[in-house]
């Protein structure tokens, strides 16, 4: 290293040093000036002590004693212990070994500084996990609420569709004439409904068949009545009553059913198709 480029490091550092002192804290020092940006600020700063250094006149400092006094030694020394200690160094090191470590320590409290920076981003980062997951978690929980209101609603339907059906004939007519709601063909088939149900529970089972056509060979032997909704099959141990078969029910034979057909009575569940024992 020739004087001119020796004389530009100190004049560098101490430009950054002047820095520090005006700044403070904000501002890093040399030795923490580190990895890519910080060779890149060293370098301005050097430039800067370049381009200064020839328009500045330095004046020699006076003469300093070459021996220090004893006082001022002992004081030296006795801070240099100090140092040497709290640095963990012992009590043997050298000034030049103090500083070294003191170096290293920067350069340790820097790398410090920038693992809490990026510790801090991660907290952050998992943080903003942790609130799309209660987000999650709060949407799960409405869908939860709003399914069980749902139940609760289809539960009471269910109970008024059981407490309608309990009730007795009269009942239904007084009910009915109460609303005074002009009649529709889909509540007369309700009301015919409801009145069969209510009929079938009550009455004894009756077996209906048709008399034979004239022509048995060709005639087909009925198995089954039917709703014109297709939504109840009776055979023909449980024939809806004359009420229900005469508005919403229709006899049918096995061409009707070529999937066969399982009676919709409670207290049934056979096959139509399949003959039944006396």
């Amino acid at each position: 290293m020739t004087e001119q480029t020796a004389a530009i490091e100190v004049w560098a550092r101490m430009l950054c040093a002047a820095d520090v002192h005006v700044h403070g804290s904000d501002h890093p020092t040399w030795q923490q000036l580190v990895g890519e940006p910080g060779s890149q600020i060293r370098d301005d700063y050097r430039k800067a002590a370049a381009w200064l250094l020839p328009r500045m006149t330095v004046t020699a400092p006076p003469a300093v004693p070459a021996v220090v006094p004893p006082a001022d030694q002992a004081d030296v020394e006795a801070y240099r212990l100090a140092l040497s200690a709290a640095l963990g160094l012992g009590t043997g090191a050298n000034w030049e070994a103090i500083r070294d470590r003191s170096e290293d320590l920067v350069a340790e409290v820097g790398q410090l500084t920038e693992t809490r920076r990026r510790l801090g981003l991660m907290v952050d980062e998992y943080g903003q996990g942790a609130s799309h997951l209660g987000a999650k978690v709060k949407r799960a929980r409405d869908l939860a609420n709003l399914w069980l209101k749902r139940t609760d609603q289809l539960g009471q339907a269910g109970r008024l569709l059981t407490d309608a059906l309990d009730l007795p004939a009269a009942e239904l007519r007084r009910v009915a004439g109460e609303t005074q709601q002009p009649e529709t063909p889909s509540m007369i088939l309700a009301e015919a409904s409801i009145r069969a149900s209510i009929a079938d529970r009550d009455a004894p089972a009756v077996v209906v068949q048709p008399a034979e056509p004239a022509d048995t060979q060709q005639a087909e032997r009925v198995v089954a009545w039917r709703s014109l909704s297709a939504q109840m099959l009776r055979c023909l141990e449980h024939v809806p009553p004359p009420a229900a078969r005469a508005v919403d029910c229709t006899p049918v034979t096995s061409d009707d059913l070529p999937d066969g057909g399982i009676c919709t009575h409670p207290d049934c569940g056979v096959d139509v198709l399949i003959p039944q024992e006396a």
